[in-house]
Protein backbone atom coordinates (compact mmCIF):
# COMPACT_ATOMS: atom_id res chain seq x y z
CA UNK A 1 0.00 0.00 0.00
CA UNK A 2 1.67 3.29 -0.96
CA UNK A 3 1.74 6.14 1.29
CA UNK A 4 -0.95 8.21 0.00
CA UNK A 5 -3.25 5.05 0.00
CA UNK A 6 -2.50 5.15 4.19
CA UNK A 7 -2.86 8.69 4.29
CA UNK A 8 -6.43 8.19 2.84
CA UNK A 9 -7.39 5.30 5.07
CA UNK A 10 -5.85 7.35 7.71
CA UNK A 11 -8.45 10.52 7.26
CA UNK A 12 -11.22 8.29 6.84
CA UNK A 13 -10.88 7.15 9.59
CA UNK A 14 -10.25 9.71 11.59
CA UNK A 15 -13.13 11.58 10.69
CA UNK A 16 -16.13 9.06 11.09
CA UNK A 17 -14.76 7.34 14.29
CA UNK A 18 -14.14 10.48 16.09
CA UNK A 19 -17.03 12.43 16.95
CA UNK A 20 -17.37 16.68 17.86
CA UNK A 21 -17.76 15.80 21.74
CA UNK A 22 -14.31 13.55 21.81
CA UNK A 23 -12.59 16.57 19.51
CA UNK A 24 -13.42 18.93 22.52
CA UNK A 25 -13.39 16.46 25.04
CA UNK A 26 -9.66 16.98 24.44
CA UNK A 27 -9.33 20.31 25.94
CA UNK A 28 -11.93 19.66 28.61
CA UNK A 29 -9.41 21.55 30.91
CA UNK A 30 -9.07 24.77 28.63
CA UNK A 31 -13.07 24.57 28.33
CA UNK A 32 -13.55 24.60 31.95
CA UNK A 33 -10.75 27.50 32.22
CA UNK A 34 -12.42 29.30 30.07
CA UNK A 35 -15.81 29.28 31.76
CA UNK A 36 -14.34 30.52 35.09
CA UNK A 37 -13.01 32.91 33.57
CA UNK A 38 -16.11 34.33 31.89
CA UNK A 39 -18.11 33.68 34.78
CA UNK A 40 -15.27 35.72 36.99
CA UNK A 41 -15.43 38.77 34.39
CA UNK A 42 -19.10 38.80 34.22
CA UNK A 43 -18.97 38.98 37.87
CA UNK A 44 -16.42 41.70 38.21
CA UNK A 45 -18.44 43.87 35.72
CA UNK A 46 -21.48 43.30 37.62
CA UNK A 47 -20.01 44.47 40.76
CA UNK A 48 -18.93 47.63 39.44
CA UNK A 49 -22.06 49.54 39.65
CA UNK A 50 -22.71 48.05 42.59
CA UNK A 51 -19.18 49.65 43.78
CA UNK A 52 -19.80 52.87 42.41
CA UNK A 53 -23.48 53.35 44.06
CA UNK A 54 -22.21 52.83 47.19
CA UNK A 55 -19.21 54.97 46.95
CA UNK A 56 -21.84 57.85 46.28
CA UNK A 57 -24.36 56.25 48.78
CA UNK A 58 -21.98 56.10 51.46
CA UNK A 59 -18.92 58.06 50.76
CA UNK A 60 -19.82 61.08 48.68
CA UNK A 61 -22.97 61.38 50.27
CA UNK A 62 -21.76 61.33 53.74
CA UNK A 63 -18.55 62.89 52.74
CA UNK A 64 -16.52 60.04 54.24
CA UNK A 65 -12.95 60.64 51.88
CA UNK A 66 -11.76 56.89 53.17
CA UNK A 67 -14.88 55.03 52.45
CA UNK A 68 -14.34 57.19 48.37
CA UNK A 69 -10.91 55.61 48.24
CA UNK A 70 -12.19 51.93 49.69
CA UNK A 71 -14.59 51.97 47.30
CA UNK A 72 -12.19 53.42 44.45
CA UNK A 73 -9.93 50.56 45.39
CA UNK A 74 -12.53 48.03 45.14
CA UNK A 75 -13.70 49.35 41.68
CA UNK A 76 -9.77 49.46 40.30
CA UNK A 77 -9.29 45.75 41.43
CA UNK A 78 -12.88 44.72 39.71
CA UNK A 79 -11.71 46.55 36.55
CA UNK A 80 -7.96 44.83 36.28
CA UNK A 81 -9.43 41.09 37.02
CA UNK A 82 -12.39 42.06 34.55
CA UNK A 83 -9.09 42.89 32.16
CA UNK A 84 -7.04 40.23 32.92
CA UNK A 85 -9.90 37.25 32.94
CA UNK A 86 -11.06 38.91 29.55
CA UNK A 87 -7.83 38.38 28.08
CA UNK A 88 -6.93 34.77 28.88
CA UNK A 89 -10.00 34.05 27.82
CA UNK A 90 -9.08 35.86 24.70
CA UNK A 91 -6.17 33.53 24.54
CA UNK A 92 -7.82 30.06 25.61
CA UNK A 93 -10.51 30.87 23.09
CA UNK A 94 -8.16 31.30 20.25
CA UNK A 95 -5.74 28.83 21.19
CA UNK A 96 -8.50 25.88 21.04
CA UNK A 97 -10.22 26.84 18.05
CA UNK A 98 -6.93 26.76 16.27
CA UNK A 99 -6.04 23.48 17.89
CA UNK A 100 -9.20 22.12 16.76
CA UNK A 101 -9.17 23.37 13.48
CA UNK A 102 -5.55 22.07 12.95
CA UNK A 103 -6.87 18.41 14.08
CA UNK A 104 -9.60 18.97 11.65
CA UNK A 105 -7.34 19.87 8.42
CA UNK A 106 -5.06 16.96 9.46
CA UNK A 107 -8.18 14.88 9.28
CA UNK A 108 -9.36 15.81 5.92
CA UNK A 109 -5.51 16.38 4.35
CA UNK A 110 -5.88 13.17 2.42
CA UNK A 111 -8.96 14.41 0.61
CA UNK A 112 -8.97 17.52 0.41
CA UNK A 113 -5.55 19.11 0.40
CA UNK A 114 -6.38 22.97 0.30
CA UNK A 115 -9.25 23.09 2.61
CA UNK A 116 -9.44 26.38 4.27
CA UNK A 117 -10.88 26.31 8.03
CA UNK A 118 -10.53 29.28 8.88
CA UNK A 119 -14.48 29.28 8.91
CA UNK A 120 -14.63 26.87 11.39
CA UNK A 121 -12.36 28.32 13.94
CA UNK A 122 -13.79 31.55 13.81
CA UNK A 123 -16.99 29.45 14.49
CA UNK A 124 -15.93 28.38 17.33
CA UNK A 125 -14.12 31.52 18.55
CA UNK A 126 -17.76 32.73 18.43
CA UNK A 127 -19.24 29.82 19.91
CA UNK A 128 -17.09 30.43 22.95
CA UNK A 129 -17.59 33.43 23.40
CA UNK A 130 -21.64 34.01 22.62
CA UNK A 131 -22.71 30.46 24.41
CA UNK A 132 -20.81 30.82 27.09
CA UNK A 133 -20.77 34.49 27.90
CA UNK A 134 -24.54 35.48 27.12
CA UNK A 135 -26.44 33.12 29.27
CA UNK A 136 -24.03 34.31 32.45
CA UNK A 137 -24.54 37.96 31.25
CA UNK A 138 -27.85 37.88 30.78
CA UNK A 139 -28.22 35.79 34.54
CA UNK A 140 -25.89 37.94 36.43
CA UNK A 141 -27.94 40.62 34.92
CA UNK A 142 -31.20 40.05 36.03
CA UNK A 143 -29.82 39.34 39.21
CA UNK A 144 -27.97 42.64 39.40
CA UNK A 145 -31.39 44.38 38.02
CA UNK A 146 -33.39 42.92 41.13
CA UNK A 147 -31.24 43.41 43.51
CA UNK A 148 -30.96 46.93 42.37
CA UNK A 149 -34.71 47.86 42.64
CA UNK A 150 -37.21 44.44 42.09
CA UNK A 151 -40.15 46.47 41.41
CA UNK A 152 -38.51 48.22 38.32
CA UNK A 153 -36.81 44.87 37.05
CA UNK A 154 -40.36 44.34 36.22
CA UNK A 155 -39.63 46.21 32.91
CA UNK A 156 -36.97 43.15 31.86
CA UNK A 157 -40.61 40.91 32.17
CA UNK A 158 -41.33 43.41 28.75
CA UNK A 159 -38.34 43.90 27.42
CA UNK A 160 -36.33 40.83 27.08
CA UNK A 161 -39.54 38.88 25.49
CA UNK A 162 -39.55 41.53 23.09
CA UNK A 163 -35.75 41.68 21.94
CA UNK A 164 -36.15 37.81 22.35
CA UNK A 165 -39.25 37.99 19.52
CA UNK A 166 -37.32 40.45 17.67
CA UNK A 167 -34.57 38.50 16.95
CA UNK A 168 -36.22 35.12 16.22
CA UNK A 169 -37.99 37.07 13.70
CA UNK A 170 -35.01 38.60 11.97
CA UNK A 171 -33.44 35.21 12.00
CA UNK A 172 -36.61 33.43 11.07
CA UNK A 173 -36.50 35.34 7.35
CA UNK A 174 -32.86 35.55 7.36
CA UNK A 175 -32.08 31.88 7.66
CA UNK A 176 -33.63 31.46 4.10
CA UNK A 177 -31.99 34.36 2.24
CA UNK A 178 -28.51 33.36 2.75
CA UNK A 179 -29.57 29.89 2.14
CA UNK A 180 -30.76 30.68 -1.21
CA UNK A 181 -27.38 32.97 -1.18
CA UNK A 182 -25.33 30.18 -1.24
CA UNK A 183 -27.52 27.90 -3.86
CA UNK A 184 -27.09 31.39 -5.77
CA UNK A 185 -23.11 31.46 -5.76
CA UNK A 186 -23.06 28.02 -6.59
CA UNK A 187 -24.82 28.72 -9.73
CA UNK A 188 -22.80 31.84 -10.45
CA UNK A 189 -19.34 29.59 -9.84
CA UNK A 190 -21.46 27.03 -11.77
CA UNK A 191 -21.42 28.92 -15.06
CA UNK A 192 -18.31 30.66 -14.73
CA UNK A 193 -16.27 27.64 -14.31
CA UNK A 194 -18.42 26.37 -17.56
CA UNK A 195 -17.63 29.18 -19.43
CA UNK A 196 -13.95 28.61 -18.52
CA UNK A 197 -13.51 25.08 -19.97
CA UNK A 198 -15.60 25.54 -22.59
CA UNK A 199 -14.18 28.87 -23.70
CA UNK A 200 -12.69 27.62 -27.14
CA UNK A 201 -16.05 25.94 -27.92
CA UNK A 202 -17.95 29.32 -26.96
CA UNK A 203 -15.72 31.44 -29.39
CA UNK A 204 -16.72 28.66 -32.07
CA UNK A 205 -19.74 29.05 -32.01
CA UNK A 206 -20.19 32.97 -31.51
CA UNK A 207 -22.25 32.22 -28.49
CA UNK A 208 -20.30 34.76 -26.25
CA UNK A 209 -23.52 37.35 -26.18
CA UNK A 210 -25.61 34.06 -24.76
CA UNK A 211 -23.38 33.37 -22.05
CA UNK A 212 -22.57 36.89 -21.11
CA UNK A 213 -26.47 37.25 -20.50
CA UNK A 214 -26.72 34.25 -18.69
CA UNK A 215 -23.90 35.26 -16.39
CA UNK A 216 -25.42 38.32 -15.62
CA UNK A 217 -28.74 36.87 -15.44
CA UNK A 218 -27.42 34.63 -12.57
CA UNK A 219 -25.07 37.39 -11.34
CA UNK A 220 -28.31 40.07 -10.61
CA UNK A 221 -30.30 37.47 -8.79
CA UNK A 222 -27.15 36.96 -6.66
CA UNK A 223 -27.19 40.57 -6.67
CA UNK A 224 -30.39 40.88 -5.51
CA UNK A 225 -30.83 37.85 -2.58
CA UNK A 226 -27.51 39.54 -0.96
CA UNK A 227 -29.16 43.16 -0.60
CA UNK A 228 -32.41 42.28 0.37
CA UNK A 229 -30.18 39.64 3.51
CA UNK A 230 -28.13 42.98 4.09
CA UNK A 231 -31.05 44.82 4.41
CA UNK A 232 -32.49 42.66 6.90
CA UNK A 233 -29.39 42.50 8.69
CA UNK A 234 -28.90 45.97 9.10
CA UNK A 235 -32.62 46.31 10.90
CA UNK A 236 -30.68 44.21 13.75
CA UNK A 237 -28.93 46.40 15.89
CA UNK A 238 -31.29 50.20 15.41
CA UNK A 239 -34.55 47.90 16.02
CA UNK A 240 -32.53 46.25 19.33
CA UNK A 241 -30.86 50.13 20.36
CA UNK A 242 -34.77 51.30 20.11
CA UNK A 243 -35.79 48.82 22.16
CA UNK A 244 -33.59 49.42 24.86
CA UNK A 245 -33.55 53.53 24.21
CA UNK A 246 -37.66 53.45 24.71
CA UNK A 247 -36.83 50.41 28.18
CA UNK A 248 -34.10 53.30 29.63
CA UNK A 249 -37.18 55.46 28.68
CA UNK A 250 -39.77 53.99 30.79
CA UNK A 251 -36.82 53.26 33.47
CA UNK A 252 -36.33 56.92 33.54
CA UNK A 253 -39.47 58.48 33.92
CA UNK A 254 -40.71 55.80 36.52
CA UNK A 255 -37.62 56.30 38.76
CA UNK A 256 -38.62 59.96 39.79
CA UNK A 257 -41.68 58.51 41.40
CA UNK A 258 -39.67 56.28 43.47
CA UNK A 259 -37.16 59.14 44.39
CA UNK A 260 -39.91 61.51 45.70
CA UNK A 261 -41.67 58.73 47.16
CA UNK A 262 -37.82 57.89 49.25
CA UNK A 263 -38.42 54.48 48.17
CA UNK A 264 -34.92 54.54 46.44
CA UNK A 265 -31.56 56.17 46.32
CA UNK A 266 -30.24 58.55 43.81
CA UNK A 267 -27.33 56.32 42.56
CA UNK A 268 -29.60 53.44 41.70
CA UNK A 269 -30.71 55.58 38.52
Amino acid sequence: MTDKAKLENYGAHSITTLSWRDRLFRYKWALFAILVCQIGQVTAARLLPSFSADAIDIGIAGNNTSTILNYGGLMGLAAAAQLVLNATAVFLRASVAYRIGQNLRADVFAKVHSLALSQVQSMFIMAFTMVVVAPIMAIGSAIMAVRQDAQLSVLLLFAVPVLTGLIGFLTIKSVPLYQRIQTQLDRVNSILREQIDGIRVIRAFLQQPREAARFDGANTNLTGTSIQAGRLMAMIMPSLTAVMQLTSVALIWAKPWALLAQQALVSRL
